[in-house]
Protein backbone atom coordinates (compact mmCIF):
# COMPACT_ATOMS: atom_id res chain seq x y z
CA UNK A 1 0.00 0.00 0.00
CA UNK A 2 2.71 2.43 0.64
CA UNK A 3 4.43 1.50 -2.40
CA UNK A 4 1.53 2.21 -4.77
CA UNK A 5 1.52 5.54 -2.51
CA UNK A 6 5.05 6.13 -3.22
CA UNK A 7 4.59 5.72 -6.95
CA UNK A 8 1.36 7.94 -6.91
CA UNK A 9 2.77 10.91 -5.46
CA UNK A 10 6.22 10.52 -7.29
CA UNK A 11 3.49 10.52 -10.67
CA UNK A 12 2.13 13.46 -9.20
CA UNK A 13 5.48 15.29 -8.49
CA UNK A 14 6.77 14.68 -12.02
CA UNK A 15 3.40 15.37 -13.53
CA UNK A 16 3.44 18.99 -12.25
CA UNK A 17 6.92 19.35 -12.89
CA UNK A 18 6.26 18.27 -16.21
CA UNK A 19 3.41 20.84 -16.87
CA UNK A 20 5.08 23.86 -14.62
CA UNK A 21 8.21 23.75 -17.08
CA UNK A 22 5.44 23.29 -20.20
CA UNK A 23 3.69 26.87 -18.77
CA UNK A 24 7.16 28.30 -18.16
CA UNK A 25 9.61 27.10 -21.12
CA UNK A 26 7.33 25.77 -24.02
CA UNK A 27 3.10 27.66 -23.49
CA UNK A 28 5.08 31.44 -23.71
CA UNK A 29 6.69 30.74 -27.13
CA UNK A 30 3.45 28.98 -28.17
CA UNK A 31 1.31 31.87 -27.12
CA UNK A 32 4.27 34.15 -28.70
CA UNK A 33 3.65 33.14 -32.17
CA UNK A 34 -0.13 32.48 -31.92
CA UNK A 35 -0.53 36.26 -30.84
CA UNK A 36 2.16 36.94 -34.25
CA UNK A 37 0.05 34.84 -36.63
CA UNK A 38 -3.35 36.15 -35.67
CA UNK A 39 -1.98 40.04 -35.21
CA UNK A 40 -0.89 39.69 -38.98
CA UNK A 41 -3.88 38.14 -40.49
CA UNK A 42 -6.03 40.58 -38.42
CA UNK A 43 -4.17 43.82 -38.97
CA UNK A 44 -2.35 42.84 -42.90
CA UNK A 45 0.83 44.01 -41.59
CA UNK A 46 3.98 42.83 -40.08
CA UNK A 47 3.88 42.65 -36.33
CA UNK A 48 6.63 41.88 -33.77
CA UNK A 49 6.35 41.00 -30.18
CA UNK A 50 9.62 40.06 -28.50
CA UNK A 51 7.93 38.18 -25.56
CA UNK A 52 4.73 36.49 -23.66
CA UNK A 53 4.76 36.25 -19.94
CA UNK A 54 1.84 34.08 -17.99
CA UNK A 55 1.39 35.44 -14.19
CA UNK A 56 0.56 33.20 -11.85
CA UNK A 57 -3.37 34.90 -11.71
CA UNK A 58 -3.69 33.77 -15.21
CA UNK A 59 -2.82 36.88 -16.63
CA UNK A 60 -0.89 37.48 -20.04
CA UNK A 61 1.83 40.18 -20.32
CA UNK A 62 3.08 40.88 -24.12
CA UNK A 63 6.45 42.93 -24.45
CA UNK A 64 7.91 45.21 -26.45
CA UNK A 65 5.22 45.20 -29.32
CA UNK A 66 5.33 46.58 -32.79
CA UNK A 67 3.16 47.13 -35.82
CA UNK A 68 4.55 47.88 -39.14
CA UNK A 69 2.89 51.11 -40.99
CA UNK A 70 1.18 50.55 -44.13
CA UNK A 71 3.21 51.11 -46.88
CA UNK A 72 3.62 54.24 -48.73
CA UNK A 73 4.56 55.90 -45.76
CA UNK A 74 8.26 56.15 -44.66
CA UNK A 75 7.97 55.61 -41.21
CA UNK A 76 8.74 51.76 -40.09
CA UNK A 77 6.24 51.73 -36.91
CA UNK A 78 2.89 52.72 -36.32
CA UNK A 79 2.65 51.69 -33.04
CA UNK A 80 5.19 50.87 -30.54
CA UNK A 81 4.08 49.54 -26.77
CA UNK A 82 6.07 48.29 -24.10
CA UNK A 83 3.51 46.56 -22.31
CA UNK A 84 0.52 45.03 -23.09
CA UNK A 85 -1.52 42.75 -20.78
CA UNK A 86 -5.33 41.45 -20.12
CA UNK A 87 -6.44 39.14 -17.98
CA UNK A 88 -9.74 36.52 -19.37
CA UNK A 89 -12.04 34.75 -17.34
CA UNK A 90 -10.97 31.26 -18.36
CA UNK A 91 -14.47 29.63 -17.94
CA UNK A 92 -15.78 31.59 -21.23
CA UNK A 93 -12.50 30.67 -23.31
CA UNK A 94 -14.61 28.29 -25.29
CA UNK A 95 -18.01 29.83 -25.32
CA UNK A 96 -19.06 31.80 -28.03
CA UNK A 97 -17.98 35.08 -26.38
CA UNK A 98 -14.57 35.53 -24.74
CA UNK A 99 -15.13 37.85 -20.97
CA UNK A 100 -12.14 39.53 -21.13
CA UNK A 101 -11.54 41.10 -17.62
CA UNK A 102 -9.32 43.95 -18.75
CA UNK A 103 -6.89 44.76 -21.30
CA UNK A 104 -3.99 47.67 -20.15
CA UNK A 105 -1.70 49.28 -22.94
CA UNK A 106 0.96 50.87 -21.27
CA UNK A 107 3.75 53.11 -22.35
CA UNK A 108 2.30 53.43 -25.94
CA UNK A 109 3.95 55.52 -28.60
CA UNK A 110 1.32 55.93 -31.52
CA UNK A 111 2.35 57.29 -34.92
CA UNK A 112 0.29 59.69 -37.04
CA UNK A 113 1.72 60.34 -39.98
CA UNK A 114 0.66 62.54 -43.19
CA UNK A 115 2.12 61.31 -46.85
CA UNK A 116 2.61 63.08 -49.75
CA UNK A 117 -0.49 61.56 -51.55
CA UNK A 118 -2.94 63.43 -48.15
CA UNK A 119 -3.15 60.04 -46.97
CA UNK A 120 -2.70 59.29 -42.98
CA UNK A 121 -2.04 56.45 -41.57
CA UNK A 122 -4.50 55.19 -38.85
CA UNK A 123 -7.57 55.86 -42.09
CA UNK A 124 -5.23 53.16 -44.27
CA UNK A 125 -4.71 50.80 -41.51
CA UNK A 126 -8.44 50.85 -41.05
CA UNK A 127 -9.36 49.80 -44.68
CA UNK A 128 -6.35 47.38 -44.78
CA UNK A 129 -8.08 45.59 -41.71
CA UNK A 130 -11.92 46.04 -43.18
CA UNK A 131 -10.90 45.32 -46.75
CA UNK A 132 -13.30 42.20 -47.83
CA UNK A 133 -10.53 40.95 -50.29
CA UNK A 134 -8.95 37.68 -48.86
CA UNK A 135 -7.31 34.69 -50.38
CA UNK A 136 -9.18 31.30 -49.33
CA UNK A 137 -6.29 29.71 -47.11
CA UNK A 138 -6.65 33.64 -45.23
CA UNK A 139 -10.17 32.86 -44.90
CA UNK A 140 -9.85 29.79 -43.38
CA UNK A 141 -7.49 31.39 -41.00
CA UNK A 142 -9.34 34.64 -40.23
CA UNK A 143 -12.04 31.97 -38.96
CA UNK A 144 -10.23 31.78 -35.35
CA UNK A 145 -10.78 35.59 -35.28
CA UNK A 146 -14.49 35.46 -35.22
CA UNK A 147 -15.01 34.93 -31.88
CA UNK A 148 -16.57 37.98 -29.79
CA UNK A 149 -15.15 39.25 -26.87
CA UNK A 150 -16.32 41.45 -24.04
CA UNK A 151 -14.22 44.00 -22.36
CA UNK A 152 -14.82 45.14 -18.50
CA UNK A 153 -11.84 47.47 -18.22
CA UNK A 154 -9.63 48.97 -21.34
CA UNK A 155 -7.00 51.48 -20.64
CA UNK A 156 -3.80 53.18 -22.54
CA UNK A 157 -1.40 54.78 -19.73
CA UNK A 158 1.16 57.21 -20.61
CA UNK A 159 0.11 56.93 -24.16
CA UNK A 160 2.82 59.63 -26.71
CA UNK A 161 2.05 61.01 -30.22
CA UNK A 162 4.60 60.99 -33.00
CA UNK A 163 3.19 63.61 -35.69
CA UNK A 164 5.13 63.30 -38.85
CA UNK A 165 5.16 64.42 -42.39
CA UNK A 166 8.35 64.32 -44.45
CA UNK A 167 6.95 66.38 -47.17
CA UNK A 168 6.82 68.75 -44.57
CA UNK A 169 9.80 68.14 -42.84
CA UNK A 170 7.84 67.74 -39.37
CA UNK A 171 8.55 65.36 -36.50
CA UNK A 172 7.09 66.35 -33.35
CA UNK A 173 5.98 64.37 -29.87
CA UNK A 174 3.16 64.96 -27.79
CA UNK A 175 2.04 63.40 -24.77
CA UNK A 176 -1.58 62.39 -24.76
CA UNK A 177 -4.01 62.19 -21.76
CA UNK A 178 -4.84 58.85 -20.12
CA UNK A 179 -7.54 56.47 -22.05
CA UNK A 180 -10.17 54.36 -20.10
CA UNK A 181 -12.98 52.76 -21.49
CA UNK A 182 -15.08 50.72 -19.61
CA UNK A 183 -17.65 47.45 -20.98
CA UNK A 184 -16.71 47.23 -24.45
CA UNK A 185 -19.05 44.93 -26.02
CA UNK A 186 -21.50 44.81 -23.60
CA UNK A 187 -24.28 46.35 -25.49
CA UNK A 188 -23.86 44.53 -28.58
CA UNK A 189 -23.39 41.66 -26.81
CA UNK A 190 -19.41 40.94 -27.75
CA UNK A 191 -17.57 42.72 -30.78
CA UNK A 192 -14.98 40.76 -33.05
CA UNK A 193 -11.66 41.62 -33.01
CA UNK A 194 -11.76 43.52 -36.43
CA UNK A 195 -14.45 45.96 -35.20
CA UNK A 196 -12.38 46.69 -31.43
CA UNK A 197 -9.02 46.95 -33.54
CA UNK A 198 -11.37 49.26 -36.12
CA UNK A 199 -12.73 50.88 -32.67
CA UNK A 200 -9.32 51.56 -31.14
CA UNK A 201 -7.97 53.31 -34.33
CA UNK A 202 -10.83 55.82 -34.33
CA UNK A 203 -10.45 57.13 -31.17
CA UNK A 204 -6.79 57.66 -31.39
CA UNK A 205 -7.75 59.43 -34.60
CA UNK A 206 -10.17 61.20 -32.38
CA UNK A 207 -7.84 61.91 -29.72
CA UNK A 208 -4.77 62.94 -32.39
CA UNK A 209 -7.46 64.97 -34.07
CA UNK A 210 -6.33 68.20 -32.96
CA UNK A 211 -2.44 67.82 -33.76
CA UNK A 212 -3.14 66.39 -37.13
CA UNK A 213 -5.49 68.90 -38.46
CA UNK A 214 -2.90 71.88 -38.68
CA UNK A 215 -0.74 68.97 -40.53
CA UNK A 216 -3.04 68.15 -43.51
CA UNK A 217 -3.69 72.18 -43.45
CA UNK A 218 0.05 72.85 -43.69
CA UNK A 219 0.24 69.74 -46.11
CA UNK A 220 -2.92 71.75 -48.66
CA UNK A 221 -0.50 74.94 -48.24
CA UNK A 222 2.52 73.69 -48.75
CA UNK A 223 1.36 72.15 -51.94
CA UNK A 224 -0.95 75.22 -53.08
CA UNK A 225 2.72 77.49 -52.67
CA UNK A 226 4.11 74.60 -54.75
CA UNK A 227 1.44 75.27 -57.09
CA UNK A 228 1.58 79.09 -57.82
CA UNK A 229 5.54 78.81 -57.80
CA UNK A 230 4.83 76.42 -60.83
CA UNK A 231 2.77 78.63 -62.49
CA UNK A 232 4.84 81.95 -61.88
CA UNK A 233 8.03 79.95 -63.47
CA UNK A 234 5.55 79.06 -66.24
CA UNK A 235 4.61 82.81 -66.85
CA UNK A 236 8.45 83.78 -66.60
CA UNK A 237 9.29 81.01 -69.50
CA UNK A 238 6.69 82.43 -71.51
CA UNK A 239 8.01 85.74 -71.01
CA UNK A 240 11.41 84.87 -71.73
CA UNK A 241 10.09 83.31 -74.65
CA UNK A 242 7.99 86.17 -76.19
CA UNK A 243 11.21 88.21 -75.47
CA UNK A 244 13.47 85.60 -77.19
CA UNK A 245 10.68 85.66 -80.39
CA UNK A 246 10.46 89.15 -80.44
CA UNK A 247 14.37 89.99 -80.70
CA UNK A 248 14.77 87.44 -83.57
CA UNK A 249 11.74 88.99 -85.79
CA UNK A 250 13.62 92.25 -85.15
CA UNK A 251 17.09 91.30 -86.28
CA UNK A 252 15.61 89.66 -89.07
CA UNK A 253 13.54 92.79 -89.82
CA UNK A 254 17.37 94.55 -90.34
CA UNK A 255 18.19 91.87 -92.88
CA UNK A 256 14.73 92.81 -95.04
CA UNK A 257 12.57 89.84 -93.63
CA UNK A 258 9.48 90.05 -92.37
Amino acid sequence: MKKTFAICMLFLTILTISLGLFLKIFLPDILKNQFITNGKLLLKTDVYISSVNIGLDGSLTIKDIRIKNPSDFSQNDFLKLKNLSFKIRPETLFKETIYVENVNFKNADILVELNDKMQINIAELSKQINNPKEKSSEKTKSSKLEKKFIIKNFSIISPSLLLSSKKLSVSKNYKLPDVKIVDIGVKENGLRPKEIVTGFLARISEESEKYTLNLTKNLKDYFSEKKQKMMDDISKEEKKLKGIANDVKNKLKRFGIE
